[in-house]
């Protein structure tokens, strides 16, 4: 997916496809580190779970995306020109969220079972 949007020509509206779902999802990491780096220097952080509402929210927005490409007349104007890219954003808009989703679960259950040091 990467390689497709690393083109030098990049398709108008593609920017506002992915933008927003993936600095929500950089945000909720962002959060959720801060509160685990928190919580090992200091004290209990149970606010680092509000790290999962930016994530839920990119995630319905990159739905919403792709129920929108799923429309026979969207998909037509959207893929004129450079259709795998237009895809690859759809998709990303889904993914790029599941997967911060995905680190920040499995990072609380290796830190848990690690115990790693935030100095390390």
């Amino acid at each position: 997916m990467l390689h497709l949007l690393a083109d030098e020509t990049i398709p108008e509206g593609i920017s506002d496809i992915i933008f927003l779902p993936l600095a929500l999802t950089l945000g909720a990491c962002l959060i959720f580190y801060a509160g685990w780096w928190v919580e090992n220097r200091l004290t209990k952080a149970p606010w680092k779970w509000i790290a999962l509402a930016p994530v839920l929210y990119a995630l319905y927005i990159g739905i919403g995306w792709m129920l929108r490409f799923q429309e026979p007349v969207y998909n037509s104007l959207v893929t004129t020109g450079s259709a795998k890219k237009m895809i690859a954003a759809h998709y990303g808009s889904v993914i790029i969220p599941i997967l911060g989703l995905i680190a920040i679960v499995l990072f609380h259950f290796f830190n848990h079972k690690l115990n790693l040091d935030p100095d390390e």
